[in-house]
């Protein structure tokens, strides 16, 4: 199946970006079901090209972005206080041991649960979820796969007000999509267990949901939320070894908690990193303009083999600030550089300019340069440059800077550019790469 077929769907599960939960000791609080009843993001402006960065009026204080709260496994003899039980529903993937359940009840209280990990998340007053939950298993078609397929995924149900019940294989993308999402808002995305590099984004008018999962015996996981079969990568046995690599080379502990600017149509994400006795999960938003020069290599691999499992055709437009970019310059003569991390340099004569020159410079020169460039303190975090509002813009041209650091992207806007050696230099290396 083609994905613009599915593009329609996808936008459905937009809300769960933006979800609200909270989470006490032993639960986390679903929230909005926003899988089976879709509303437009709040907080995100529509339109434009994913991903662009694309603020909010400075009066109004970007939305706050709370990483998953740590919770705890509840023993599965907890006692659990239902009325009369209208749904029980179970979803599994037996490759990756995703083993979730759900139960809904009279009282409109929902109980999920990961079987595996004991985690579990209430929401009460979802009475009209709960309906449409079974009016849509109701309706659903499972059948068993020809042969023993432990990369299927399956879904079991029973409404025992009807005495309707159901066991199979799920090969209805907008349900498998939906079931996705609802378990991933409501208790965290599924990693397989020994997990050591994954990466789970939700659904965006791009794509829908995907998750990639590297484990510590090397076997690397994708997983399409649409799609009916996860996929083990066996192709390129160098793939988990330069994932491995570039996770032994992160520095854990200098990670901060989140990296996230509110960004247009960006979805969202959570990174998950262990090692050894270290483990981080950290949601990411925007991650172009969030993340910093020290996460790019271990990243930009799990992008590309996104991009590859998802395909050309669900492929977002290029960012004006590319993932991999360590500099753009706009001078305000209209010339334009960036600078990547393997050492490319792409001009331009003009902003509007279509034609791009490409020339090169050592890894250590462009350190240089960057470190050199956020030394002169005059670039700050939070893009704030971007939240100038263009009525109260000059008339006079101006250059414009990003420089993504140890901590996420510094920018800076000038008239007229720092007398500093860093931006003479920089001026230098635009010059010497025009034609």
């Amino acid at each position: 199946m083609r994905w613009h077929i599915l593009f329609p769907l996808f936008l459905l599960f937009l809300a769960a970006c933006n979800s609200d939960s909270t989470a006490v000791i032993g639960q986390a609080d679903i929230g909005q079901p926003t899988a089976f009843i879709p509303d437009p993001p709040a907080t995100r402006p529509i339109g434009g090209i994913a991903p662009t960065f694309t603020p909010i009026r400075p009066v109004t204080p970007l939305p706050s972005r709370t990483p998953f709260a740590t919770i705890e496994p509840l023993s599965k003899e907890t006692a659990v206080p239902f009325d009369q039980i209208l749904i029980t529903l179970h979803y599994t993937l037996p490759a990756l041991a995703l083993d979730r359940s759900l139960t809904g009840n009279t009282a409109g209280q929902i109980i999920i649960r990961d079987e595996t990990t004991g985690i579990t998340g209430e929401s009460i007053h979802r009475e009209g979820i709960i309906k449409e939950m079974v009016d849509v298993l109701s309706q659903t078609t499972l059948n068993s796969p020809d042969e023993e397929c432990p990369d299927c995924l399956f879904l079991s149900y029973e409404l025992p007000l009807t005495g309707e019940s159901g066991e199979g294989w799920l090969r209805d993308p907008r349900l498998a999509a939906s079931l996705e999402n609802y378990f991933a808002v409501a208790i965290g995305p599924h990693f397989p267990p020994e997990t050591i590099v994954g990466l789970r984004r939700s659904a965006s008018t791009y794509a829908p949901a995907h998750t990639l999962a590297l484990t510590a015996n090397g076997r690397l996981w994708r997983w399409v939320a649409t799609e009916e079969r996860v996929r083990e990568d066996v192709g390129n046995s160098l793939i988990p070894a330069e994932l491995q690599s570039a996770l032994n080379r992160l520095p854990l502990a200098k990670l901060q908690e989140s990296y996230a600017v509110d960004c247009t149509l960006s979805p969202n994400e959570m990174l998950y990193l262990q090692a050894g006795d270290t483990t981080r999960s950290i949601p990411i938003l925007c991650p172009e303009f969030a993340l910093p020069d020290m996460l790019i290599p271990l990243y930009a691999q799990l992008d590309e083999l996104a991009a590859q499992t998802l395909g050309e055709a669900a492929t977002p437009p290029p960012a004006i600030f590319p993932l991999t970019a360590v500099l753009d310059y706009k001078r305000a003569d209209g010339a334009q550089m960036t600078v990547l991390m393997d050492g490319s340099i792409i001009v331009s004569e003009a902003i509007s300019s279509t034609t791009a020159i490409t020339s090169t410079i050592s890894t250590a020169g462009w350190r240089t340069l960057q470190l050199d460039l956020l030394k002169t303190g005059e670039l700050a975090l939070g893009l704030q440059t971007f939240m100038i509002d263009p009525a109260e813009q000059p008339d006079t041209p101006q250059s414009h800077l990003l420089v993504r650091g140890e901590e996420g992207v510094y920018d800076a806007l000038w008239e007229t550019l720092p007398d500093a050696a860093p931006f003479t230099a920089l001026d230098e290396l635009l010059d010497n790469s025009l034609p």
